[in-house]
């Protein structure tokens, strides 16, 4: 039998075999979140002889030099060849074909998942029996349509990570994205906000193209790690120790790429090797090597007063990688511990102990003197006093004042304080990574494995809630690839991922309600409850190199568990107040809670959340060589979101609000009811989202050698919205449970605020609760909270465009144009949709709603739209003669309605007007109008000194530098402040009090003001976000009953500078290395202030309370052998 028929029937076996393959996961239920190859690299190029005629038949054989695995391939009749799944190594390649001699080249560099191009020429036979060359590989892209760069290990090993954290230090360092990589979004409750690796719940800072943060997707080893309950965020924070190479792309257009527009972060951990390695290190820092902030100070003719609070923080551990079966079977692993108190220091505005002391003796009786008595302030208020009589006339109470105050106009009420906090966290994370190639190649198994721990004492200016939170979660893949031959693969590969965490609540003091203050810290607690997050994955690619085609054809397969017990949150009812004065008075506005189980007319116990959502994906992508010097990618992506879930409280299908019949989207709220969404199957949406998206982009080689590449592509992207942004905002929906939400403005029933049990899980049920449900699905007389989401919706979807011009210069200097933009449409809105502008005004003060038969609903649609238009100027001079420097300016726009998907990110809620949501299109939260930064290594070889004293003191030196510079960050000036009327005799509402809020009247204390006169604001230095930007007083009131014309995010916040940078010296013998290094953070102390509190009713109004790490020293020994 010829070797044609051979492989045609190899060829066929195998496309059976990877059919019924994909479709066995396609049925599957239990496998989850897409995981990518971990060996994406690849070689692409063109075999030729001297004359330029292409050779056909070449062998190309490509060998790790690390592992020496080897892989080949043959060219194709027009001397075309491609070799992909390959790790990121380094490379020797050869070239062999009858006749001529071997084309050999060594010490190839081939980064993280790129293909680059090769162009071999052979020449004819002579006395030597191969051709060595030297020459490198096309410093430019030309074979994929995208915009990226890697950061490669010795970046990694050598620069300044800001907590040993690759993140939060180095993924802002690429073209194409914004935003200063520091924490952000993250799960705060769970306390996965430190700048570190041990975070299970983690959040940054990083958009690309202008998209919102959740649209970033987060890979380890091939595999998504991002949280099954925020999109966004990732699971898993390698060591640097553990780390090979980051890829960071702002823009990919790739059908393997799915369920996720935006940033595309990819990790590759260190293999072993051939050679036994093995590391060992240390990081030290504390409060004497850390500057000051500027809200870190002792108070004049203060005793025993320390600015910074003393911490220390300890991050150590050790790394041994190598050989078990040499050429074969490899492994590599480590494990790291931090041992750390984390400083930080809060501005926040408390009562004065003289007003604690008048409320305590006056008002004995009050729970208000529980609450100072039981948590008191940790510091005491100093500045920024505010008296009685000046709290009364400025921002009234809902109530009338006491005598008592009325009489004590000067009393000291409340004023601002600093709080200095040593906050312990502890951490552990350990690695275990194994290659097995067996079969000459032809099977590649693959196992990795990461366990995290991590605790963190929560920061709050009341030391009763700062409390200890526990996570912990781990991440295991296998992955198999087989080749069927040189030029059919198939990869295969299950993930499975772990984040568990947990609130034990305060040691004392449960039976304390929350509280919530206009203008002063209030009294907030949550816990105790648990949670516990998996994500389970399958992914399996089959690729074909047939001819000057490389064919690939994959499917994913996501399953996401959320399981929650929350019932002990859900039970502590929570009061606010309008002023510091009513509070004293145990005088509420408002109540929420607490949860209560309508069947029984008792508390909800038992409030389980047992939340499931699937995904599936199937994509076919095209990499054509249309021409030696032109590539064309052609992709489809298929993206099925199913019903977005099921969710059950218990074992009882969760209701949602839908909406009913109406012309408009008022009258079809007014018209909605409670439902079940498939009746026992409790889905979130009754239909599926699906949608097809295709990529289509090119690679042009312009002059054919290699130097000048044009690159450009479209994608349509569908995004997933993860469970948070759908499950956070109510957890108790009637008609099965009921969590009322009541105020002064729809007073039905008395507020019972009181103290609850020692528990904190027996509170007293509003009284006159008849536990009856209305037609709607609500409880008859009592206003309750409720949510849902629309029943039938649109995926969210993103058009991602970009286009990209770059240029080898020589001299290992590379300079890069681009553009990245991106449209993004049906972009999740989520608020309280039963309300209407004018309620309270039309209504004399009380709130009448839309929906008369429920409270607030947190309703969820798919209509934002995004935009984002951005440049790119890179020049990088690669690693040669000892230095290597990358600098990329960026420039654009971003503009969006709302830049949250409302999953316990930011803003997630700041709807001004539900009936008309474009009315709010501005620039985004993370509009970055420009944005320059550089990395840079430069290292003093020993070499470069004859004398051994020379090389000893002066060589092996390395200096590392990261530099960001940035504009600020856009901001709205606005009024949580509630609805406070001025009424006539006749009880209708003709004006406002001073301070008060809610300026369309529609129950909702979100608006915004009108504009500030001329010259009345100034944001132009640092200086005046310290002083306050301007005055409360400078943005009028608008006309009753009317939306401020201020607008959203029409001002400009502090900018951002920083320098990091490290100092290291490296000093060998034999086997061994040992490197002392020095890290040094803000290099230049610059005063990075975070945007400045714009809340009109709050006292800190106008002026920044925080900023970004001051200049901080961090010694490392690390030793290798």
């Amino acid at each position: 039998m010829n070797r044609t028929s051979e492989e045609g029937k190899d060829t066929m076996k195998a496309l059976r075999l990877a059919a019924t393959t994909i479709t066995l996961v396609f049925l599957s239920v239990v496998l989850n979140v897409p995981a990518h190859a971990q060996f994406t690299s690849g070689l692409t190029g063109t075999v030729t002889d001297q004359t330029g005629a292409a050779i056909s038949g070449a062998k190309i054989i490509v060998t790790n030099q690390d592992t020496h695995v080897s892989r080949y391939t043959t060219t194709a009749d027009n001397g075309d060849f491609r070799i992909t799944s390959l790790p990121g190594a380094m490379y020797t390649v050869e070239v062999q074909q009858v006749g001529f001699k071997t084309w050999v080249q060594q010490d190839l560099q081939l980064e993280s998942n790129q293909v680059k191009s090769l162009y071999p020429t052979l020449v004819l036979p002579s006395e030597t029996v191969t051709v060595d060359v030297t020459a490198e590989l096309a410093a430019v892209e030309a074979d994929k349509a995208n915009t990226s760069r890697e950061i490669s290990e010795s970046l990694v090993h050598g620069a300044p990570l800001l907590g040993r954290n690759v993140y939060t230090s180095m993924i802002e360092l690429a073209p194409g994205v914004t935003g200063s990589g520091l924490p952000a979004g993250g799960a705060l409750g769970s306390g996965s906000a430190n700048n570190d690796s041990f975070e299970q719940e983690a959040g940054y800072q990083l958009n690309a193209a202008g998209q919102r943060q959740e649209n970033n997707q987060y890979d380890v080893d091939g595999s998504i790690a991002v949280s099954a309950s925020r999109d966004g965020v990732v699971n898993l924070s390698p060591e640097p120790d553990f780390i090979q190479a980051v890829r960071i792309s702002g823009a990919t257009i790739d059908a393997s790429k799915g369920r996720y527009s935006g940033a595309y972060v990819q990790v590759f951990t260190k293999p072993g090797t051939n050679e036994i390695h093995a590391s060992l290190s240390e990081f030290h820092t504390d409060n004497a090597l850390t500057s000051r902030t500027e809200f870190q100070y002792c108070p004049p003719g203060s005793t025993g007063c320390r600015a910074i609070p003393a911490f220390r923080r300890n991050e150590f551990g050790g790394t041994l990688g190598g050989t078990i079966i040499k050429n074969k079977l490899f492994a590599f692993g480590g494990v790291f511990f931090l041992r750390s108190s984390n400083a930080t220091t809060q501005v926040a505005t408390v009562e004065t102990p003289q007003f604690a002391q008048f409320v305590e003796q006056n008002f004995p009786n009050n729970l208000s003197s529980t609450f100072f008595k039981q948590a008191p302030p940790g510091a005491t208020s100093t500045t920024g006093i505010v008296t009685v009589g000046q709290l009364q006339a400025t921002h009234p109470g809902f109530y009338p004042e006491s005598p008592a105050f009325q009489n004590n106009p000067n009393l000291p009420a409340f004023g601002t304080a600093t709080f200095p906090q040593s906050l312990p966290h502890n951490a552990y994370q350990w690695h275990v990574r194994l290659d097995y190639n067996l079969n000459e190649s032809k099977d590649r198994f693959f196992f990795d494995w990461f366990r995290t721990y991590s605790d963190q004492l929560q920061s709050d200016p009341r030391p009763i809630y700062r409390v200890k939170v526990p996570n912990n979660g781990f991440f295991a893949k296998l992955d198999w690839t087989h080749a069927f031959s040189p030029r059919l693969l198939n990869d295969a590969g299950f993930t499975w991922i772990d984040a568990d965490g947990s609130n034990p609540g305060t040691a004392h003091n449960q039976s304390l309600p929350n509280v919530s203050i206009s203008g002063v810290a209030g009294f907030s607690q949550w816990g105790p409850a648990g949670w516990v997050h998996q994500n389970y994955s399958w992914h399996d690619v089959l690729t074909w190199t047939h001819g000057s085609h490389t064919i690939s054809a994959g499917g994913d397969i996501d399953r996401h568990h959320d399981d929650d017990g929350f019932t002990s949150p859900l039970l502590r009812p929570g009061f606010g107040f309008n002023n510091l004065l009513d509070f004293a008075q145990d005088q509420p506005f408002s109540q929420s809670g607490p949860a209560i189980q309508v069947s029984n007319s008792a508390l909800a116990s038992d409030l389980y959340q047992i939340l499931r959502w699937l995904y599936g994906g199937a994509f076919l992508q095209d990499d054509w060589k249309v021409t030696h010097r032109f590539t064309l990618n052609l992709g489809i992506r298929y993206d099925y979101f199913g019903h977005w879930g099921t969710y059950y409280n218990s074992h009882t299908p969760f209701p949602f609000f839908t909406l009913g019949s109406g012309s408009d989207f008022a009258s079809q709220v007014a018209s909605g009811a409670m439902s079940v969404r498939g009746g026992k199957n409790a889905y979130v949406t009754n239909n599926r989202p699906q949608g097809w998206g295709p990529r289509i982009g090119f690679a042009w080689d312009i002059f054919g050698d290699g130097k000048t590449s044009l690159r450009g592509g479209y994608g349509l992207f569908f995004n997933n919205v993860a469970d948070g942004s759908w499950s956070f905002p109510a957890r108790a929906n009637p008609p099965n449970w009921a969590n009322p939400s009541f105020s002064a403005l729809s007073p039905t029933h008395p507020f019972t605020y009181v103290l609850g049990d020692s528990t904190g899980t027996v509170w007293p049920i509003p009284p006159g609760i008849t536990f009856q449900t209305n037609a709607a699905g609500g409880i008859v007389g009592l206003p309750v909270q409720t949510s849902g989401l629309v029943s039938n919706l649109d995926q969210p979807r993103t058009h991602v465009f970009m286009l990209s011009l770059q240029r080898d210069l020589g001299h290992g200097l590379t300079a890069e144009a681009d553009y990245n933009g991106s449209h993004c449409k049906n972009l999740y809105v989520q608020t309280d949709v039963n309300r209407f502008p004018g309620d309270l005004i039309l209504n004399k003060g009380s709130q009448t709603r839309l929906n008369h038969n429920f409270g607030p609903i947190i309703f969820g649609r798919t209509i934002g739209i995004a935009d984002g238009h951005y440049g790119t100027l890179m020049l990088s001079k690669r690693f040669t003669h000892s230095w290597q420097l990358r600098g990329i300016y960026t420039f654009g726009k971003a503009t969006d309605d709302s830049s949250s998907n409302d999953n316990g990110t930011n803003n997630g809620e700041a709807i001004f007007n539900p009936l008309d949501v474009p009315f709010q299109h501005g620039r985004a939260d993370y509009n970055v109008a420009r944005r320059f930064t550089i990395d840079s290594v430069v290292e003093v070889p020993a070499g470069l000194f004859k004398n051994g004293f020379a090389k000893s003191v002066l060589g092996g030196w390395r200096m590392s530098n990261i530099v960001v510079l940035q504009s600020g960050l856009p901001f709205s000036v606005y009024t949580a402040a509630p609805f406070n009327p001025v009424l006539d005799s006749n009880g209708n509402v003709v004006g406002l009090q001073p301070g008060s809020g809610d300026f369309n009247a529609d129950g909702y204390a979100y608006d915004l003001p009108n504009a500030a006169p001329a010259g009345a604001v100034h944001t132009g230095n640092r200086n005046n976000f310290l002083t306050g930007f301007a005055s409360a007083s400078a943005f009028p009131t608008p006309a009753l009953g009317q939306e401020g014309k201020v607008g959203r995010n029409t001002l400009t916040g502090p900018g951002l500078a920083n320098v990091n940078t490290e100092l290291g010296k490296v000093v060998k013998w034999e086997r061994f290395s040992v490197e002392f290094r020095a890290d040094i953070f803000n290099l230049f102390n610059r005063v990075n202030l975070v945007n400045p509190v714009s809340d009109l009713r709050s006292s800190l109004f106008g002026k920044s309370t925080g900023q970004n790490v001051p200049r901080a020293f961090q010694f490392g020994l690390h030793l290798d052998f």
